[in-house]
């Protein structure tokens, strides 16, 4: 229980930069495809 409450921040913080970062990730990785 100890690591989860560790962990579950960080995954919160994360979807929230997600959004921002799956468009960049997408551009990149059409990118890499093409």
């Amino acid at each position: 229980m100890g690591q989860r409450v560790k962990v579950f921040p960080m995954k919160l913080e994360r979807m929230n930069a997600t959004k921002e970062v799956q468009r960049e990730y997408k551009r990149e990785a059409v990118k890499l495809v093409r």
